[in-house]
């Protein structure tokens, strides 16, 4: 495995700082995505990778804090840090002292030119699922360096910085999280619907009759219908009439923002002030999978041990858990149709079309992303894992990152592929055209989710050839992201440069993208996860290692009986080492049976010694 995250985060850590910290001032990206990216870049593995963390002053490492040493030395960092983020609260605060979560310069309008290709101030005003997604994780991030960074602090004015910080985070949390419970949508629809056309196109792999088909689903999402239409009681989603009908078909997951009527969402006895929304009541894979990442940070065992959370905002987290684990189980279920045999899956149906009949590798990434999210913690995954791994190397194939780009032709003029990396797919955000011209947003991170998902892919796999297929799958997805980092300018090091990757140059020269860059280091602290975390016990040496295990115990009670511990210090010194080794080779035998067997065969080179010894010369056996 080429991959060495610790380094590659560091470097980018470096490359951050030299363009964001200059002369003692920080440059904003001015948005409040993009600034929360730019923070991440630094603050989320910070917060996600223990040996890179500099909230403890004292037991920061020499490496980390030479990086960082633009903030300031080992004390003065931190603070810096505090000062910054104190500056994201604000600024992205209104007058009123609601946290704000605008698109702002991240949409624009759906056509090129003309009168109506404009972006009017009340379109850029709109909250967007991704800046509450970020939002969380930035928050729930700021709020466990605070809580590790304050305990050693003495300073009044220090201590006042760290408790209007953590207010300011904390208010920014609930607002993200009431955005996120007002922009879940259950979208119902007839079977003979583009939407139902849509669906049955990707699950009916066999082409059997419609009819047949959307009974069959009905019926396997039955209980999925049944907690939408009893649980999902507050802020959007909530469609308990249009669910009773088990004759129309439905998905759920989430809208760009927040669902138009959607109902403010009340923690107390009163609703506080929430704005109103315009989005269309239809899932979004896209921002179905951004929200899902953010959420999943809800529940990350650092949160959970931190006790990060307050009262309302657990109550707001257990109501988005209750629809992350619908969302999850819908869209596995839909996806793996027809996964009990040999037979192609839905989601094996390259590219996946969506409910409103639009087709991309990029609807497959985040199908895929959702199945691998729902198998990660099922033992019995194995099979379906690696089904999902082979479609990461088939979308890496027609990525053009894993084979050649079709060069220019007499009868081609570019390889069609390449627009999954530039102009990327352009999500028509509809309910904005209520406010001017429709608006759109752009997505463009086809390599670095690729990445991000193949190395979760590889620490969950148990089989080692599959495993090691899907490490070098994501060596060489971060050998083709390394390709693309910015080579000059103030931005050199960062993100998003498409040459010489791929055979695309555009027409002037691009700034930094936090977007992109943010996106590689999530990728990173995956991989550093994955690295800290042991390998899936491989099911070929287990059985080897527990039979080994079972003869050396019982050949150490054959000698004890024998007496042959009596028989001098060093034959004493010997056993002792023995029921030692015996001892931890069986505490490691179901998580490492590799290290297990290895300490066994010790064991039965050292039995077999003492046998030979206790027969004296010339009496072994041929």
């Amino acid at each position: 495995m080429l991959l060495e995250p610790r380094d590659q985060i560091l470097d980018i850590w470096r490359a951050s700082l030299r363009y964001s910290y200059r002369t003692g001032e920080w440059n904003w990206a001015g948005n409040s995505i993009s600034d929360a990216e730019q923070l991440l870049c630094i603050l989320y593995p910070a917060t996600a990778v223990p040996t890179l963390g500099f909230d403890q002053p004292d037991l920061m490492g020499e490496d980390v804090a030479a990086v960082l040493h633009p903030l300031g030395n080992q004390l003065e960092a931190p603070r810096t840090m505090i000062t910054l983020l104190i500056q994201y609260m604000r600024t992205y605060t209104d007058e009123v002292g609601n946290p704000t979560f605008r698109a702002g310069s991240y949409i624009d309008p759906e056509e090129v030119t003309g009168a109506g290709a404009v972006t009017t101030g009340e379109q850029r005003d709109l909250e967007i699922v991704d800046s509450y997604s970020m939002s969380v994780s930035l928050c729930l991030a700021v709020l466990g360096f605070l809580q590790a960074f304050r305990e050693g602090v003495r300073s009044r004015a220090l201590l006042a910085q760290i408790e209007e910080l953590r207010g300011l985070t904390s208010h920014r949390l609930t607002g993200a999280l009431t955005g996120l419970l007002r922009s879940f949508s259950v979208h119902v629809f007839e079977i003979d619907s583009l939407a139902g056309q849509s669906l049955l196109r990707n699950v009916n792999q066999a082409r059997e009759p419609d009819r047949i088909v959307a009974d069959r689903l009905s019926r396997e999402l039955d209980d999925i219908r049944g907690r939408l239409r009893g649980d999902v009681t507050i802020g959007s989603g909530v469609v308990a009439d249009e669910l009773d009908n088990r004759a129309r078909l439905f998905e759920c997951g989430w809208s760009w923002g927040v669902i138009k009527g959607a109902a403010g969402v009340s923690y107390t006895d009163e609703v506080t002030t929430q704005p109103p929304g315009v989005a269309e009541d239809r899932p979004y894979l896209y921002f179905t999978g951004v929200a899902l990442d953010g959420i999943e940070d809800l529940f990350s065992r650092r949160t959970q041990i931190l006790g990060l959370l307050d009262d309302v905002q657990l109550r707001a987290a257990q109501a988005l858990r209750l629809r992350y684990d619908l969302t999850l189980a819908f869209w596995t279920r839909v996806a793996t149709t027809g996964s009990t045999g040999p037979a192609r899956i839905a989601v094996e149906d390259v590219p996946w079309r969506t409910s409103d009949g639009v087709e991309s590798e990029y609807y497959t990434l985040f199908v895929t992303s959702m199945v691998v999210q729902q198998l990660a913690d099922d033992p019995a995954s194995a099979p379906l894992l690696s089904r999902m791994a082979r479609i990461m190397e088939h979308l890496a194939d027609r990525g053009r990152i894993t084979s050649r780009p079709v060069t220019r032709s007499p009868v081609r003029s570019e390889d069609q592929a390449l627009r999954l990396h530039e102009p990327g797919e352009r999500l028509t955000l509809r309910g904005t055209e209520e406010l001017g011209s429709r608006q759109v947003w752009r997505i463009a991170n086809y390599s670095s989710l690729l990445f991000k998902r193949a190395v979760r892919i590889s620490g969950l796999l148990a089989d080692v050839e599959q495993r090691d297929a899907m490490l070098r799958l994501s060596d060489t997805l971060m050998q083709h992201l390394q390709a693309r980092r910015l080579t000059e300018g103030d931005g050199t090091g960062l993100w998003d440069q498409l040459s010489p990757a791929l055979p695309i140059t555009l027409s002037e020269k691009q700034p930094p993208s936090w977007y992109h860059t943010e996106r590689v280091i999530e990728g990173l602290v995956t991989a550093a996860g994955m690295l800290t975390e042991d390998l899936p016990p491989s099911p070929a040496l287990l059985p080897l290692a527990t039979d080994l295990l079972a003869e050396a115990e019982n050949i150490f009670a054959q000698e004890k009986l024998a007496g042959t511990r009596t028989q001098g210090h060093a034959v004493r010194v010997s056993f002792d080492s023995i029921e030692k080794h015996l001892e931890r080779a069986r505490l490691l035998l179901r998580r490492r049976p590799g290290t297990s067997l290895t300490l066994v065969q010790g064991v039965l080179r050292e039995l077999d010694g003492l046998a030979m010894a206790r027969q004296g010369p010339g009496r072994g056996t041929a």
